[in-house]
């Protein structure tokens, strides 16, 4: 698919709601962003950490007037809300998975601004990064964000699901066509996003992912696994990242085999693919792997090696 502007179902997307006047500090107290000076109608990024600093989510948190949506990847509802709920002592917030009441679309490319404003009961595309509002789109309530995901200035719709099969027939109508769960894998990994199971796991540690400018304060103060985090800042590195790879040739009968191929660097293993879906160029050739520290800049040329056969040279972006 070459269209410029699609949208995509983030079909299954986790989402929890944190409600009672203590939810924006419980929170707070629980991922490496700052939650407390989160104003409704703005939203962020995070990693939810446990008391090692070991990453359980990558997390997008929003902020509504009465309460916090939290988005994340797939299944992984009931892991956090079990996880919160343990904390729970004397504060007053209630966490409630809505992962089946609620759907997130995304839309991107440069006829979305456009879509949106015409769809919209008013302008959506006055939204600033990491700004929301709720509207409504063709007669559908949707919360509208804008961030950058897969492009610069992309949307969220954030609906109610029972509503996702009329506003998805709306964007199809108005000019956005429906992108497949391969093109979006494509372009998540082009873009540089984890996926937590397959990139990120409780092995990874937060600045390993490469969004510590987005998604980790150093100013907010005591969290769990904050000591961890404060510790790795000081010494100034990680032992290893999450790259963003060009895969510069690969046989065409072997892609299958490049997801979890290691990464060779003069013969010695440095790291290992992480995600890679193929298909047409130049997406097709972008991958997501682990390096070690020593091979992650940028311009360093790997070997991509599954069971003891070369599939090809891959460069760090």
């Amino acid at each position: 698919m070459t269209a410029d502007s699609l949208w995509f179902g983030l079909t299954g997307w986790t989402q929890f709601e944190l409600t009672g006047k203590d939810r924006a500090s419980f929170l707070h107290n629980f991922c490496t962003q700052e939650i407390n000076g989160l104003a409704p109608g703005t939203a962020t990024e995070a990693f939810l950490t446990n008391h090692q600093a070991r990453v359980l989510a990558w997390i997008q948190v929003a902020a509504l007037e009465d309460r916090l949506r939290v988005a994340t990847d797939p299944s992984l509802g009931e892991k956090l809300v079990t996880y919160l709920n343990r904390f729970i002592v004397s504060e007053e917030v209630t966490i409630t998975d809505v992962s089946a009441d609620r759907t997130l679309m995304l839309a991107t490319g440069p006829q979305t601004n456009g879509v949106l404003d015409n769809l919209a009961a008013g302008p959506v595309s006055d939204l600033k990064f990491r700004q929301h509002r709720l509207t409504i789109l063709a007669g559908v309530p949707v919360r509208v964000e804008r961030l950058n995901w897969l492009a610069t200035g992309d949307f969220w719709l954030d609906l109610p699901t029972p509503q996702a099969a009329a506003l998805a027939l709306h964007l199809n109508n108005s000019g956005l066509q429906e992108g497949s769960k391969l093109e979006y894998d494509r372009r998540r990994i082009a873009a540089g996003l984890p996926v937590y199971g397959r990139d990120l796991d409780e092995s990874s540690l937060p600045q390993e992912a490469d969004r510590t400018d987005l998604a980790i304060s150093f100013t907010k103060g005591c969290y769990v696994g904050q000591e961890t985090v404060a510790r790795i800042r000081a010494y100034g590195h990680v032992n290893r990242r999450l790259c963003r790879l060009e895969l510069l040739a690969y046989p065409p009968g072997e892609p299958g085999q490049m997801a979890g191929a290691k990464l060779l660097r003069d013969g010695t293993e440095v790291g290992k693919i992480t995600s890679f879906a193929g298909g047409p160029e130049p997406l097709g050739r972008r991958a997501l792997g682990w390096v070690r520290r020593g091979s992650h800049d940028a311009g360093i040329d790997l070997e991509a090696n599954a069971a003891g056969t070369t599939l090809g040279r891959v460069r760090v972006l």
